[in-house]
């Protein structure tokens, strides 16, 4: 059987059955980025080597190399990966959204946040509980947790504007601490099995906004 594979014109790369080197490339990394969502949501970061994502993936660790140097490389562009995620839902709530009502874009900011840890618990278990206490980067990757939320709640900063804050207070401590109240409440319903209704968790945390 004749070889299907011819030099890119113009470039170094090489196609085969019409795919590019890098194109092959950026699928074999999207893929172990996958494999990592499923074992460590499924199993936890501590419990998964780098052969056994290579071995669920399907590749060997050469391929593992060309795209990381470790699994801690690899378990920080997955916590990216899954940043971006959230902040497409958070952003298509804000879209989807009335213009000129900082609370009701607060409200559907919030609902999309409580929905997206809800509809896959891998995600979950990753961002609001593996990411935690397990080195030093790791813990940088969970301080970006917070950091990707922030700018994606400006409604939340324009509600802020109306608090009426003692003198020496800091608006933007106070801010940093409502999102930080938000995300525990977000670990809290997690850790409960999702088991108070959507709309009271929402509620709840709009309520707390409220008294600030």
């Amino acid at each position: 059987m004749s070889k299907q594979t011819t030099a890119v014109a113009g470039g170094s790369g090489r196609v085969y059955r019409g795919i590019s080197e890098e194109d092959r490339r950026a699928e074999r990394q999207q893929k172990l980025i996958e494999t990592a969502i499923e074992a460590f949501g499924t199993r936890g970061i501590r419990h998964v080597s780098l052969r056994e994502i290579c071995a669920a993936a399907g590749y060997t660790p050469r391929y593992f190399y060309e795209s990381f140097a470790d699994l801690d490389e690899l378990m920080a562009a997955m916590v990216e990966v899954l940043l971006q995620r959230l902040v497409d839902d958070l952003r298509a709530a804000l879209l989807a959204g009335p213009r000129g009502d900082p609370a009701q874009l607060a409200r559907l900011l919030v609902r999309a946040y409580l929905e997206f840890l809800r509809k896959d618990a891998r995600v979950t278990r990753i961002l609001m509980i593996e990411i935690y206490g397990i080195g030093l980067d790791m813990d940088r990757l969970a301080n970006r947790f917070m950091l990707t939320l922030g700018p994606e709640f400006e409604p939340l900063m324009a509600l802020q504007q109306q608090w009426s804050l003692p003198r020496r207070a800091s608006a933007g401590l106070v801010a940093t601490g409502v999102l930080g109240a938000m995300v525990f409440i977000g670990t809290r319903w997690v850790s409960t099995g999702f088991g108070a209704p959507i709309e009271i968790v929402t509620e709840s945390c709009m309520s707390f906004l409220a008294h600030q």
